[in-house]
């Protein structure tokens, strides 16, 4: 038996969450096909792998195809010629990538189903149709609304709703869905279309640099006084939430023995030139070896997002490792909350209290407990495809 994943990001145990939902798509599949094969296929890895021959198209040519991916942009939504929101759901459906796609899938014999995990990938949906391959969509976001600002232009909006009903015709063409988030399973079945639940949950190895974390953590003595402020800020909703919770320091400072060190891609971009904030040391993207060292020293970790859609992949991996998490209530709605989680509301004060009196909950037995209530879906709906065929 066969399936073939279709992703963004390479499915590696380091790097973003990203990167590890991926991997944990990969690792479940593998699990469900048992001596089968997965085939995993990454728009990221193979514009990597293409990026010299892109380099060396003629001028003309590209400029044709910058033609025809704006018309077809503004064909798609309309109201992109007022405001564009940066959306597509043919965002990574190249042509080129396409065809490699459909020369992968047909290199062997054919898959039982095909999983998709990013809505940009649409493309692929219709060869798969071509060739009677099934699709699931497995989606790490609600993409068309992650991220969006409406507060300043109803244009924004309008433009943003556009984006998602073309989303949701691509999810209502996929045979089965699977979402990372309560939020957005219930979303689907509230349109009508029948989805699924299926956290995010550490695997593989994944799973075992985070036990060998817990136990490196078994050996501190005391509390350090350090917690750590971690997220991608290159994205939007993440950006924003560590903003917001780097003016509060600014404008209230933080408790006494409280100091905190933020790590992540972009993170060192987030205060301007010359900008220092007491008690704050910004790192930036950090080797995976330091941020382990980090993590071990750390009192507790901080997730200040505020919105958007998805779920927190580190929220499990940091209760596998034994890591409080202190989180804004909005998190609640996302997913079965796993130990060590300490829910704020949204004031700051709420914060200030939890960071001077945080504890350490995640044990490994509570975790245990928590890992064995996610349910696997889309590896048993992949499992029930793959026996039928």
């Amino acid at each position: 038996m066969r399936a073939i994943l279709v992703t963004l990001f390479p499915a590696t145990d380091m790097g973003h969450g990203g990167n590890h939902r991926t991997y944990q798509l990969k690792y479940d599949i593998q699990e469900a096909i048992g001596g089968g094969s997965v085939t995993l296929v990454s728009f990221l890895e193979w514009k990597a792998a293409h990026k010299v021959e892109n380099r060396h198209s003629g001028l003309i040519s590209s400029f044709f195809q910058n033609v025809r991916k704006y018309i077809r942009r503004k064909r798609e939504n309309p109201v992109r010629l007022i405001h564009d929101t940066g959306f597509s759901i043919m965002s990574f459906s190249d042509p080129n990538f396409l065809r490699y796609y459909e020369a992968t899938l047909c290199e062997d014999e054919l898959p039982a189903v095909c999983i998709i995990e990013h809505i940009g990938l649409a493309g692929v949906i219709a060869i798969n149709r071509r060739h009677g391959v099934r699709t699931f969509a497995c989606p790490q976001n609600i993409e068309a609304l992650d991220g969006c600002s409406f507060e300043n232009s109803r244009w924004a909006l309008r433009s943003a709703m556009y984006d998602f009903a073309n989303e949701v015709a691509v999810l209502s063409s996929c045979e089965e869905r699977f979402m990372i988030s309560r939020v957005e399973s219930g979303f689907c079945e509230g349109l009508g279309y029948a989805s699924q639940y299926y956290p995010y949950r550490p695997v593989g190895a994944i799973t075992r640099r985070h036990e060998e974390l817990r136990k490196r953590r078994c050996l501190r003595k005391g509390q350090s006084g350090l917690l750590l402020l971690l997220g991608t800020a290159g994205h939007k909703t993440t950006r924003e939430g560590m903003l917001w919770f780097l003016n509060q320091c600014k404008i209230s400072g933080l408790p006494d023995g409280v100091k905190i060190d933020v790590c992540g891609s972009k993170t060192d971009k987030l205060l301007s030139a010359g900008e220092n904030i007491s008690g704050i040391k910004i790192h930036g993207c950090v080797e995976q070896a330091d941020l382990d060292d980090l993590l071990v020293q750390a009192d507790a970790v901080l997730c200040p997002q505020r919105r958007g859609f998805g779920a927190l992949t580190k929220l499990p991996e940091l209760a596998c490792a034994g890591i409080p998490v202190i989180v804004p209530r909005y998190v609640l709605y996302a997913l079965d909350l796993p130990p060590g989680v300490h829910v704020v509301q949204d004031a700051w004060d709420s914060w200030i209290e939890v960071m001077q009196n945080i504890k350490e909950e995640a044990s490994s037995e509570n975790y245990k407990r928590w890992y064995e209530r996610q349910q696997p879906t889309l590896a048993q709906a992949v499992r029930r495809v793959t026996e039928q065929t």
